[in-house]
């Protein structure tokens, strides 16, 4: 098995996470994105890849689309250590965004789509529109995939209008089907639109790939264009024909190394939470006459509690896996086979691409079979056994 006291050093040279890790700032907030195009597909083997590439990374905000999720999928079984996760589904079948973001960061759910809600036979845009916040910063982050025949440029100014007009700095990322480097009506509209309320698009390189060609889909728009430090796009062949892009944003945070910072809610007492209650005025409340104000307010009490009965804390990490040297090799000769192919265009090199790609898919559900086998051991007591499948 893989010596898990070398877990980071080992994974730093899986590709993608080398690049972000070079580019990022370490002491800043950092958020990426990727339309990962089934998170669990080949039997969830697509999703243990990605998942690799953040265990302790710099990446804060983990944005994904095209989840291609149900509530059949909980959150536990897509848990990544030391990140929360909000999600919005739409099926098993297309469509879906999620987001992950690391525990000492406080996010509210604004708005969200409707799920599998279709008009005229085509799906709307999936979308998640949160309110993040962390040390002092509050700002608006709002996730989509828009699907390839929609067009979501009345939703983005109505999103704009309903709810960025509050908050100083607003942030919309995720596949947008909209390559506004072409110009058509769609792209012209959405152009228009985002020019129109002081938006404006961070990267202008292509990120989807395919055999014929390439397009702009993956986008970035912010109204603060000049809280982007950093910005770069790295291909991931194992989990999407799409690129994963990732910035950084003139955000400070807290440098937390090998490990990550959680809530206990183990330990809560109860008896002081209540004293604490206990010593709200209640007439505070039943002076405010306007119901805004009033929600405010006790919400804002409410939070207080929260922060002084659950502490957060800082746990130091160690990921173990059926994940192995063999299996990292294969990803990066596999990743470096994509990168010459998506250069050349070669029948060539796409056959070597697909062979290396297989060679990754076989080792992986060949360690992860062994990886089972060896903990689930069934000459053990029934209580033990259950144990280990619970691991």
């Amino acid at each position: 098995m893989f010596d898990s006291s070398n877990d980071d050093a080992s994974a730093n040279y899986l590709i993608p996470r080398a690049v972000m890790n070079a580019c990022l700032v370490n002491d800043k907030l950092n958020i990426c994105h990727i339309n990962v195009q089934s998170l669990c597909a080949r039997r969830f083997s697509k999703f243990e890849e990605l998942k690799l590439n953040f265990i302790t990374s710099k990446v804060d905000i983990i944005c994904l689309t095209e989840t291609w999720l149900d509530d059949s999928i909980t959150d536990a079984t897509i848990e990544i250590q030391g990140y929360n996760l909000v999600r919005q589904n739409r099926n098993r079948h297309g469509g879906g965004v999620c987001v992950y973001f690391k525990q000492n960061i406080s996010c509210k759910i604004l708005k969200k789509s409707l799920g599998a809600i279709s008009t005229n036979g085509r799906y709307e845009t999936d979308f998640l529109l949160l309110e993040m916040q962390f040390n002092g910063n509050r700002f608006v982050l709002a996730v989509y995939y828009n699907p390839p025949q929609s067009d979501c440029s009345y939703l983005l100014r109505t999103h704009i209008e309903q709810f960025c007009l509050k908050y100083e700095n607003s942030f919309f990322i995720g596949d947008f089907n909209t390559d506004i480097r072409k110009n058509t009506r769609k792209t012209n509209d959405f152009i228009d639109t985002i020019a129109s309320m002081s938006f404006s698009c961070v990267n202008f390189e292509p990120t989807f790939f395919y055999n014929d060609g390439c397009s702009l889909l993956d986008l970035l728009l912010t109204n603060s264009p000049e809280l982007i430090l950093k910005f770069n796009q790295v291909s991931m062949p194992g989990i999407s024909a799409h690129d994963l892009v990732f910035a950084t944003l003139d955000f400070e945070k807290r440098v937390d190394l090998d490990g990550y910072w959680y809530r206990d809610y183990n330990n809560f007492n109860n008896h002081a939470f209540e004293n604490a209650l206990s010593r709200l005025s209640i007439n505070e409340f039943l002076s405010i006459d306007d119901s805004d104000i009033l929600l405010n307010t006790l919400n804002n009490h409410m939070f207080i509690l929260h922060e002084q009965a659950f502490p957060v804390k800082f746990k130091k990490s160690f990921y173990k896996s059926w994940f192995n040297p063999d299996i990292e090799r294969a990803i990066i000769n596999r990743d470096i086979a994509y990168n010459a192919y998506k250069r050349s265009k070669s029948p060539e090199h796409r056959t070597n691409y697909n062979r290396l790609r297989n060679v990754v898919n076989y080792l992986t559900k060949t360690a992860k079979r062994d990886h089972d086998r060896q903990r689930i051991n069934l000459n053990v007591p029934v209580r033990q056994m259950w144990k280990n499948i619970k691991k």
